[in-house]
């Protein structure tokens, strides 16, 4: 056999036996539905990796080299939702944390009403952090808290903002949506 075969049939082997890499194929649309948050992120956009999708907790890494991950919840307040007070409680949260900083809040629009972002730093263990907070109301249109928390590392905070705003544009309501049809896919066709 010639060797140049043999060495294209061998690197056509060994390209197609390696592990699929943390970033979604170009083309491929990444849909993920949360039944017990009864949301559905319709196109997960890059950077983000599901990486746990278990009961209530719904929580994305990045393929960032620098890390990154997102957590959103559900949640139904205690004393109504005051989604200005929750903005008002984060910026106290931040500056009572070590090195803690305030960097402030927007008001931002949804298909589904207001929301807030709230964006602070602090000093950890690991070195500086940041996060950003999104209090938005549920898209099934009811009294329930969705809030979107992305953690970090400081100094990259108009980057991730972006990226943060990207996925609340892809938040979309599950309610009424039969179980059976709860799922993560990732379908070229969708």
């Amino acid at each position: 056999m010639n060797p140049r075969i043999l060495i294209a049939l061998t690197l056509l082997v060994v390209a197609a036996c390696q592990a699929p890499t943390k970033q979604a194929s170009v083309g491929l649309t990444t849909r993920v539905e949360s039944p017990a948050l009864e949301l559905a992120i319709a196109d997960l956009p890059a950077p983000f990796v599901l990486a746990e999708n278990a009961g209530t907790t719904l929580r994305f890494e990045t393929t960032h080299a620098t890390g990154g991950a997102l957590v959103i919840t559900v949640a139904e307040p205690e004393y109504g939702l005051n989604l200005q007070a929750f903005v008002k409680n984060r910026g106290d949260a931040f500056r009572a944390r070590p090195g803690g900083e305030y960097n402030g809040s927007r008001e931002l629009g949804t298909p589904y009403g207001p929301a807030y972002y709230s964006r602070g730093s602090y000093d950890t263990d690991r070195g500086r952090e940041e996060q950003t907070w999104i209090f938005a109301l549920h898209p099934a249109g009811d009294s329930r808290l969705l809030t979107l928390t992305y953690t970090y590392p400081s100094g990259e905070g108009q980057t991730r903002v972006n990226e943060l705003l990207s996925v609340l544009g892809e938040i979309e309501s599950m309610a009424g949506t039969p179980p059976a049809t709860a799922e993560a896919s990732a379908d070229p066709e969708t």
